[in-house]
């Protein structure tokens, strides 16, 4: 028991150390971040839902359904315009000057992301202890948001590069104390992601001294058990993805085959 105290003890490395571990590794690779004091601001690439693309969609719409209205969009034209126009006016201006960051605090040993407006913060989520964490990964999911047992087509026909399947998207995860895996950082799409996600990774799983796991994109994260404890480890998709393309090419061709046969009997029913 000793010995496993001791070594436990020895892998530890004090919050001193995580900083000068964080501030050799930021001069060789910038997409990490930057340390403000004892906080590393790491930068997020997107999120599928924030106030700048809600308001994109809100302007879009309100001049979309004006100008499907007509004549009651003339009628209440300085309803439509101001709200449309200044919808639109707002997302730009977020989309320019909001800022969204995964934050380790060095001091408290702390994971959170922040949502940021001319340095000053208007979100933030609910922090992951680095106490907690018994071990890394880089997931890559297909799942459409909010509906999770639906797959992106473009996922399914992957090509060479992450830059060629917007229905991939990469997170640097965690596995808990717990048994359960948390995104450390929200999924997002293209390379940027994907690399930033890698480089955190592998730096924190240094810091920390516990293992990661590192998916590409044809597979992602599961846990597995291993003896009394549980494990990330990899799996591959390739098989559910053949099968999510059998689907597609069945309903294709029963959805043809109906079109076929119904134009056929509106054929002989008028003729």
């Amino acid at each position: 028991m000793n010995d496993e105290y001791s070594n436990e003890k020895s892998l530890y490395k004090t919050p001193e150390e995580i900083k000068d571990i964080i501030q050799a590794a930021l001069v060789s690779n910038e997409i990490l971040g930057y340390l403000n004091g004892n906080l590393l601001y790491m930068k997020s690439f997107g999120k599928d839902y924030s106030l700048d693309k809600i308001f994109a969609i809100i302007g879009m719409v309100v001049l979309l359904l004006g100008i499907e209205l007509g004549d009651i969009f003339i009628e209440n034209l300085h309803i439509f315009l101001p709200v449309g126009i200044g919808s639109l006016v707002i997302s730009f201006i977020l989309g320019k000057f909001l800022k969204f960051y995964l934050v380790y605090d060095i001091d408290r040993e702390v994971f959170y992301t922040i949502t940021s407006i001319f340095n000053n913060t208007v979100y933030k989520t609910n922090e992951i202890n680095r106490r907690d964490i018994i071990e890394f990964g880089v997931d890559v999911t297909d799942k459409i948001p909010g509906n999770e047992d639906q797959v992106y087509s473009s996922a399914i026909n992957f090509k060479g590069d992450i830059l060629d399947n917007p229905g991939l998207r990469t997170s640097f995860s965690a596995l808990l104390s717990n048994g359960k895996t948390v995104d450390i950082s929200e999924p997002v799409a293209l390379r940027k992601p994907h690399e930033a996600a890698v480089a955190r990774c592998k730096l924190f799983a240094d810091c920390f001294g516990v293992k990661s796991v590192i998916c590409n994109k044809d597979e992602s994260l599961e846990i597995v058990t291993d003896g009394h404890n549980k494990t990330l480890k990899k799996r591959s998709r390739l098989e559910d993805w053949e099968k999510q393309k059998q689907m597609y090419s069945k309903t294709i061709k029963i959805s043809l085959g109906i079109i076929i046969i119904g134009t056929i009997v509106l054929i002989y029913l008028f003729m």
